[in-house]
């Protein structure tokens, strides 16, 4: 029951979300594809990496995950459960926030290639917050010394 609140909840909050930010970003990136290759040419290699970007957060959620499941108490338990939860919603909601955000930035790699970084800016952003919620959350974490 304990690895429930270890893994089952905050990973798999945030596996589910990554995979879902992934593919809002993979959806438009088809379409970017398909227009480019009608036009007879080259879509940027800049979608790969905004296709990727929402698969980051597995990494911050396993990295919790391996701290969490050091707290062996049994009356932590709901402690853990609750942490692990919010933990989870946070870094999943940064995962389809870029998703979202990856659907506009692909549409504007359609048009054009200008200011490919300032959407690679825009998604990491959202990044920072993922990985904010990550350190936060290792830091409530009691871990006996």
């Amino acid at each position: 029951m304990d690895t429930f609140g270890d893994l089952g909840l905050s990973y798999m909050i945030v596996c589910t979300a990554s995979v879902y930010g992934a593919s809002l970003v993979c959806l438009a990136a088809i379409g970017v594809y398909a227009a480019k290759h009608a036009e007879n040419k080259k879509a940027s290699a800049m979608l790969i990496v905004l296709m990727a970007m929402p698969t980051t957060h597995v990494i911050y959620a396993m990295l919790f995950v391996s701290t969490l499941a050091k707290v062996t108490d049994p009356n932590l338990f709901v402690g853990k459960m609750i942490l692990a939860l919010c933990i989870g919603i946070a870094m999943g909601s940064a995962a389809i926030g870029q998703g979202k955000i990856g659907i506009r930035a692909c549409a504007a790699l359609k048009e054009s290639d200008k200011d490919a970084t300032n959407y690679i800016l825009a998604m990491g952003l959202i990044e920072t917050a993922s990985l904010l919620a990550m350190i936060v959350g290792k830091n409530l974490i009691p871990i006996a010394k």
